[in-house]
């Protein structure tokens, strides 16, 4: 990703770049050491069993106000699970996709994708 960022001239101070282990968001203790108005993310979830840590890590950097845009493939195992969890922290917005790939002989293929839209409720107000 950071190739991806530099190829592109994106700014460092704008485009962070992070390794983050999506179990550590499981932790009661966890707190992102930042929160951001726009996260994004592709080809995330494979299998159900790392559903709950992904939408901890969605859930735990996606700033109250901010937006998180996760591309999935459809029909994958995992993403029904992972809009639940994301549906119980925020509204969950799910648009159907197409990709068309052609072969050097010309050849198409499509690939089913889900772009899943996150954005989180709004915080409760404090009681004073």
């Amino acid at each position: 990703l950071a190739y991806a960022r530099d190829l592109n001239g994106l700014d460092h101070a704008t485009c962070q770049v992070s390794h983050i282990d999506w179990r550590d968001s499981l932790s009661p203790s966890f707190k992102a050491a930042q929160r951001y108005d726009l996260v994004i993310g592709s080809d995330l979830i494979y299998y159900h069993s790392d559903a709950a840590a992904l939408s901890a890590t969605i859930v735990a950097h996606t700033a109250a106000d901010g937006v998180a845009y996760l591309m999935c493939g459809r029909g994958r195992q995992g993403v029904t699970q992972l809009a639940c969890l994301l549906r119980a922290k925020g509204e969950v917005e799910e648009e159907a996709y197409t990709l068309i790939k052609r072969s050097r002989a010309g050849n198409e293929d499509g690939v089913p994708l889900i772009l899943m839209t996150y954005r989180p409720h709004a915080p409760s107000p404090v009681a004073s």
